[in-house]
């Protein structure tokens, strides 16, 4: 009875340990500036050319659209946090928003670099360094889908664009929407040769539609699953969703 007990305290002090460690490192949502900020979240993943994998987008980058018809004219601005499979950008303020990029982001170690160095007296200093290289990998939305991703968020509301797989397809067949933010947001890399684009820890693809789900089941998951990811002076906007597509306000 004893042994038995001992391992049943030990369970339970592994679990709470656990979930410990979880709460403590769960991303916190950026603070709320002002109280007529809004929020605006989607999902996006990316479809490699040969494979059947989906990639999930880490970030996305939103333009906030004062004339509908010329997306090209306004400044991308990057989300600011991501929870799941969820990306948000805090603090937006009221208008209206769509999606023109979406990426996410890998890490990867080298071989170790070691050197020694002799400091006389016969002694030998040795060190040795991992060389750790960032990658990021961006896929750019044609005209069309920045259109369907469009919302309209008012004052203190939580907005869905949707949810949305992206094909990855050859720059021949980009337009001119997703030619131009290429060039924004990653100006000179179109004009590097093969090797320097791979030596440059960037990836850019022009993307089409797939697939985008804006229904109401779509809508439902993302509301319960940011009912846990927006607290404090955010908690408020659960109660005033709005979503994209025809129901849009």
């Amino acid at each position: 009875m004893k042994r038995t007990s001992t391992f049943l305290v030990g369970i339970v002090l592994f679990l709470g340990l656990t979930l410990s460690l979880a709460c403590a490192t769960m991303p916190i949502p950026p603070a709320r500036e002002s109280p007529e900020l809004s929020v605006i979240g989607i999902a996006v993943s990316t479809i490699p050319p040969i494979g059947w994998w989906h990639n999930q987008a880490t970030y996305v980058y939103f333009v906030r659209l004062d004339d509908a018809d010329d997306h090209a004219r306004y400044e991308p601005i990057r989300s600011n946090y991501t929870r799941g499979k969820y990306v948000y950008l805090f603090n937006a303020w009221p208008g209206r928003y769509a999606v023109l990029a979406a990426g996410y982001e890998t890490q990867s170690q080298g071989a170790p670099i070691g050197s020694s160095v002799g400091v006389g007296g016969g002694v030998t200093v040795s060190a040795s360094v991992t060389p750790t290289y960032h990658n990021t990998f961006t896929a750019y939305f044609p005209s069309t889908l920045i259109d369907k991703t469009a919302v309209t968020v008012g004052q203190g509301e939580l907005a869905f664009m949707g949810e949305i797989v992206l094909d990855i397809t050859d720059w021949e067949a980009a337009d001119d929407d997703q030619l131009h933010y290429y060039g924004l947001l990653a100006p000179g890399h179109k004009d590097l040769n093969f090797l320097m684009k791979a030596f440059s820890g960037q990836r850019h693809d022009a993307g089409i539609e797939h697939e985008l789900d804006q229904n109401l089941a779509a809508r439902k998951r993302f509301l319960e699953h940011s009912q846990h990811a927006l607290t404090d002076t955010w908690e408020d906007v659960v109660l005033n969703p709005v979503g994209a597509g025809p129901t849009a306000r």
